[in-house]
């Protein structure tokens, strides 16, 4: 869209959004399909055809937009809710094991890489790019547009937890049925540590493990059910160094 404003304002040309949009994500794309995997690329690849489509689409069909239909005039609105829906959007994609493009798959190289959000650092890139648009143009827009980005931002963490962990730390007398329980339900394996429980003054075993947060539920679930009186603290984990396999794309 800064291209798009640049161009229209300094020569008078009109670029359609979705040649410019498909350029922009070339390069992300050779990078997801390098680093993150086949099939995730050619799915993205899907979504991006789509979105570029559409851009360009919708404006011919409906000229006066959603505001016709949606009768919301307040800027600031727009970009909560706008925000909001965009974020579920893409996270709908990254369940499927795609991205709506863009930097959305930078985020997703940057998780996979280095183990940790990815979410945070694209959200500054974004405002660093909406501030060279604010000294350009509109700053009030630029202002509203890094409203939006971190409603966004924040609402994938909320949505999307599949880059997310969490460290489970299970009392339990029966560590063989519930380390057991942990490996056949998410394949993961955990840590033991021998102790002492205070109250009955009865040995017990900690085990430790880290899970995907999408995960937790059905850890817990599989816990229980080996061994209904395992004691289960979740504990969220910033970050994770160390052999952690995340969600496996192809």
């Amino acid at each position: 869209m800064l291209a798009q404003h640049f161009a229209e304002a300094n020569f008078g040309v009109s670029i359609p959004f979705a040649p410019m949009f498909y350029a922009l994500c070339a390069v992300p794309i050779v990078i997801g399909f390098l680093f993150i995997g086949k099939n995730f690329t050619i799915y993205s690849c899907i979504a991006i055809g789509l979105i570029g489509g559409l851009a360009d689409l919708i404006p011919q069909v409906f000229p006066q937009g959603f505001t016709a239909y949606l009768d919301v005039q307040n800027p600031l609105l727009s970009a909560v809710f706008g925000g909001l829906l965009s974020a579920f959007a893409i996270s709908l994609c990254l369940q499927a094991g795609a991205t709506s493009g863009g930097t959305d798959i930078m985020a997703m190289f940057i998780s996979e890489k280095f183990k940790q959000d990815g979410w945070r650092y694209i959200f500054i890139f974004n405002c660093v790019i909406l501030l060279v648009a604010g000294i350009m143009f509109d700053i009030d827009k630029v202002l509203y547009s890094i409203i939006f980005q971190y409603v966004m931002t924040i609402g994938i963490k909320y949505f999307y937890l599949g880059h997310q962990q969490k460290t489970l730390l299970i009392i339990t007398d029966s560590p063989t049925a519930v380390y057991d329980a942990i490996k056949s339900s998410i394949n993961r394996a955990a840590t033991s540590f021998s102790g002492i429980g205070q109250f009955l003054k009865k040995e017990k075993t900690l085990m430790y493990s880290v899970v995907s947060a999408d995960e937790v539920n059905s850890v817990i679930l599989a816990v229980k059910k080996s061994d209904p009186h395992a004691f289960v603290n979740v504990i969220h984990s910033e970050h994770i160094r160390g052999n952690f396999r995340y969600r496996e794309f192809d």
